[in-house]
């Protein structure tokens, strides 16, 4: 995905306000751990995660 694609994902589905919300916990996860993260937040909100690599 490119960054524009990324970001508008994001604004569409809210990823920034948890990110934000959750930042305390979040900032002591590894990169790994976060996108998973962000990806079941997604599929939580039925975004289709197999298009994500």
């Amino acid at each position: 995905m490119s960054g524009k694609e990324v970001y508008n994902l994001f604004d569409k589905y809210k990823v920034f306000n948890y990110l934000k919300e959750g930042y305390d916990m979040l900032h002591t996860q590894g990169e790994a751990w976060i996108v998973n993260d962000i990806k079941e937040f997604l599929k939580i909100r039925d975004y289709d995660i197999e298009n994500i690599k």
